[in-house]
């Protein structure tokens, strides 16, 4: 039998193509599908069948990918780091912090954790829920037990969650008279994606040499947690090439840019534990964050019926995904000896967001340089969405 090409092996058939299929089976064989009813009994059970192996096809597929760390996506994924690889999914974080509740009113409240609900205004609501029990006694009672500063944690993972100091204040819950308010921001994480996954599947593999590999840095550096194990967010690793003074010199970057120095301390005791060699002196900073502003007009066609805040919404998110993934000190095409946000790699990114986008031009046409620890960040989006006719 001839050898089948890795692009058959993992293509799922739909529902649709599994039941043309069956039918043509059923024509060559000499049933007049062609008279066959809508609705009718041999329609049903060719439809039900054809649901039943378009379902088993998804699960062949992706089992068939998981054999290639390029082509495994999702859960299987994750599977296959962990069991591959030894390395683990960072999951999402629920973001969580200190509100100070404080009961302006008569009444006496007392509630177990999760009871109480507060949440942040529209148009961007989400809800938090109390971690720990709590009891507020009336206005001016004694001991000022009136206002209780109690932790509270987002009912639901990821960035979602995030929220700037004094932005979580509405009430869910009812009690009159009861103010809410939280004096510093709460962060939440969202799971990492299968690039980012990849990448550090392929960096575990330098960890085991005894010569401090680059890999091995970033590896250990995106891996990092804190005591409690959870993630410090580091998503992006710039490690400058050995100028042969025994210093090697690594920036750390999240998903939104430069990190704070707990972190940068957290990973530089990391490292200098794991996988620095002799002879060698680590030297790890924040990447200083640059904010790159988009100027950019976007071509439709209009039968792709989009409207233009539908579209800019779409750019936006786009964007956010370019910059998320940006190397620190940008991309570096030969013979450049420096990186930079190349301009035709954002309009690359622009252009992918609905395939009937005829093209997207960015005003000016100029790349933004970048210094070897600098990394960029998203500045002011403009965003015009201009239709084109169907002619």
């Amino acid at each position: 039998m001839a050898d089948l090409p890795i692009d058959v092996l993992t293509s799922e058939q739909t529902k649709e193509q599994t039941q043309a299929t069956i039918l043509g089976i059923c024509a060559a064989l000499g049933l007049k599908v062609t008279s066959w009813q809508s609705g009718g009994v041999a329609l049903v059970i060719v439809g039900v069948v054809a649901r039943l192996f378009a379902q088993f096809s998804h699960h062949v597929t992706n089992l068939t990918k998981m054999g290639f760390l390029d082509l495994a996506v999702g859960k299987f994924l994750t599977l296959v780091a962990f069991y591959v690889y030894g390395v683990e999914r960072i999951e999402a974080t629920f973001a969580s912090g200190d509100v100070v509740l404080t009961n302006t009113g008569g009444g006496q409240f007392s509630y177990l954790a999760g009871e109480f609900i507060i949440g942040r205004p529209a148009p961007n609501e989400i809800t938090y829920r109390n971690a720990e029990p709590f009891t507020l006694k009336p206005v001016g009672s004694p001991g000022g037990t009136d206002v209780a500063t109690v932790s509270f944690r987002c009912d639901v993972p990821g960035s979602k969650g995030t929220a700037v100091a004094g932005a979580i204040r509405r009430l869910v819950s009812t009690a009159t008279g009861v103010t809410a308010t939280n004096p510093e921001a709460f962060i939440g994480t969202d799971g990492e994606r299968d690039i980012p996954l990849r990448a550090r599947c392929r960096a575990k593999l330098a960890t085991a040499s005894p010569n401090g590999p680059r890999d091995a840095y970033s590896f250990v550096a995106t891996s990092a947690t804190n005591s409690a194990l959870e993630p410090l967010g580091v998503t992006r690793v710039g490690i400058l090439p050995n100028t042969g003074d025994g210093i090697v010199k690594i920036y750390l970057a999240s998903a939104s840019g430069g990190v704070g120095s707990d972190v940068v301390d957290a990973v530089d005791l990391l490292v200098q534990r794991s996988v620095v060699p002799d002879a060698v002196r680590a030297q790890i900073s924040s990447a200083t964050n640059v904010e790159v502003p988009i100027t950019a007009t976007i071509y439709i066609y209009a039968r792709a019926n989009l409207s233009s805040p539908d579209v800019k919404k779409a750019a936006v998110r786009a964007l956010d995904d370019f910059f998320m993934l940006l190397p620190i000190g940008g991309m570096r095409i030969p013979p450049m000896t420096t990186g930079a946000v190349l301009w035709r790699a954002v309009e690359a990114q622009l252009a992918q967001i609905h395939r009937l986008v005829v093209e997207a031009k960015l005003q000016p046409e100029t790349d933004r340089m970048l210094a070897p620890g600098e990394v960029a960040v998203p500045g002011t989006y403009t965003i015009t969405v201009a239709q084109v006719p169907d002619n």
